[in-house]
C-alpha cells in the first residue's frame, strides 16, 4: 500500500496487478477502483515476472514507480495513459528481460529481483535487490547514481547455500534519511547498515 500526496487516493499492489484505489468515494463498491498496471498474462505459463514493491511519488500525484522480479524499476504517469503498462521511464536496462550476460551465472536473475523501491525529492529512486542498493536520478536514467553493495564477500560466496536453504529469496526494505545523504538497509545478523551514497561506504 502506498498513499499518494493529494490525500484522496492510494495503491495497493499483489504480484500481478497495481490498483488506484479512491478514499473518499469508496463505499464498498469495487467498480470505483482503477487499474494502472496488468501484468497477467493470458496463460500462467506465459509469465515471466511479478510485481515486488510499488510506490507513490512524494510530492508528485500523477507518478508512481514499481519494480519486478526481473531486477525492472518502472515509473509509470498517470496523465500519459489511464493504464500504465508501459513506463514512462525504465531505469538502466532493467526491462523486465534477464541481465544475465556472458558472466551471468544461475543465480543472477534471482539476485536482481527488486524488493522495494523508495522515491527522495523529485528526482532519486533507490532500490534494494538482494546483493545491493542502486540510487538512480529520473533525468538520467540509464545508469545509476549510485550502486552500493549491502552483505560483505562472504554472502557473495554462499550463494549455493543461500539458495538450498531459500535465504536467497529474502526480501529487505529500505528507507532514506530525511537529508537524502544516506540509506538505510538491512543485512544478516540483526544488523541494519547507513549507506552514504555520495562516498559509497557502508557504516554498520
Amino acid at each position: 500500500l502506498s498513499a499518494c500526496s493529494d490525500n484522496a487516493t492510494f495503491l495497493s499492489a499483489d504480484d500481478l496487478r497495481i490498483n488506484l484505489w479512491p478514499i473518499d468515494l469508496f463505499d464498498g463498491n469495487y467498480k470505483q477502483v482503477y487499474n494502472l498496471v496488468d501484468l497477467k498474462p493470458s496463460t500462467i505459463e506465459e509469465l515471466t515476472e511479478v510485481i515486488t514493491a510499488a510506490c507513490f511519488h512524494p510530492s508528485h500525484c500523477n507518478l508512481f514507480g514499481y519494480s519486478t522480479s526481473k531486477g525492472a524499476v518502472r515509473l509509470g504517469d498517470m496523465r500519459l495513459s489511464a493504464l500504465c503498462d508501459r513506463a514512462s521511464t525504465t531505469f538502466g536496462s532493467s526491462s523486465g528481460v534477464p541481465q544475465t550476460g556472458p558472466n551471468g551465472t544461475f543465480f543472477t536473475e534471482i539476485v536482481q529481483s527488486v524488493s522495494d523501491l523508495k522515491f527522495y525529492g523529485d528526482h532519486l529512486v533507490a532500490a534494494r535487490d538482494y546483493l545491493s542498493v542502486k540510487v538512480w536520478d529520473g533525468r538520467r536514467p540509464d545508469i545509476p547514481v549510485s550502486t552500493i553493495p549491502v552483505h560483505d564477500q562472504t554472502i557473495r560466496q554462499r550463494l549455493c547455500d543461500l539458495y538450498e536453504n531459500d535465504c536467497i529469496f529474502d526480501r529487505f526494505r529500505l528507507s532514506w534519511s530525511h537529508d537524502g545523504r544516506q540509506i538505510v538497509s538491512g543485512s544478516y545478523g540483526d544488523t541494519a547498515k547507513a549507506m552514504d551514497i555520495n562516498a559509497g561506504g557502508v557504516f554498520t
